[in-house]
Order: structure tokens, then sequence, then C-alpha cells
């Protein structure tokens, strides 16, 4: 009976290692995610987003000509492999006024996802809509 208890033993503690590793490998420090961000469906816009150390972030969305159509600043935090922001703009507007950005601003919480060992913010996954970590 020793002969079976010692293999199965054996065989649960390599399953738990695993299942630890396979875990923190797809957890997300503070400073995993500091850096810049481009969203990724990009259509006559460039949506770029800065994360900070300080728990702030910049959202800036410039024209396909390289003017700044929009600038937005928040906080971010990272809980439970989510990131949340107060303060922003998910979706451009249909009027590229003031007011209309300022119609479109609000909290939003997203999960974050390694892609080709990067940081993505998975924005609609159902409609592969994401911002990648540049740098």
């Amino acid at each position: 009976m020793n002969y079976i208890m010692k293999p199965i033993y054996q065989i649960n503690s390599s399953l738990i290692f695993l299942f630890a590793l396979f875990f923190t490998s797809c957890s997300f420090d503070k400073e995993d995610l500091v850096g810049m961000y481009i969203r990724n469906d990009n259509m006559n816009v460039i949506d770029t987003l800065v994360l900070y150390q300080n728990g702030t972030y910049s959202q800036l969305i410039y024209a396909s000509n390289d003017s700044l159509l929009y600038a937005n600043e928040g906080k971010w935090k990272l809980a439970e492999n989510r990131i949340t922001f107060q303060s922003f703009v998910l979706d451009k507007p249909n009027s590229v006024s003031f007011s209309a950005w300022q119609d479109v601003i609000m909290t939003v919480s997203f999960p974050i996802e390694r892609k080709e060992d990067k940081a993505c913010i998975i924005i609609n996954s159902d409609l592969g809509k994401f911002y990648y970590h540049i740098k």
C-alpha cells in the first residue's frame, strides 16, 4: 500500500505546482501595465493610452492626419486582472466638438490578458477590440 500512495502523492504535488505556476504567470502587477498602449481597431483615428506608475493615465486620440482630436486624463487601478479607468473615452463620438467628447466619458473596467507575451487591455473580446502594450 505504501508503494501506491507514493506515486499518487507525487502526481498530486506536481499538479498543484503546475496549477500554481499557471495562475501566477497569468496575473499582472501594476508595474507590468505601466507604459504606452495603442488600440488595435483604429479607424480614421489613432487611440493611444499611457498608464503611469502613480495610478493616472493619459488618453490621446489623433485623427489619421496626426492632428490631436482629444486629450483625456484620469485615474486607473488594477484588481484581479481587471483594470478600471475613471473618466475614460470608450468610443469616438459622431461629432468632433468638445462637448460631444465630454458626453462619451465614463468609468469602465476591462480584463487584461497576455497576447504574444505582452499585456493587452481587452475592450470587447467578441469583436476583437483591445489596447496592446507597445512600450
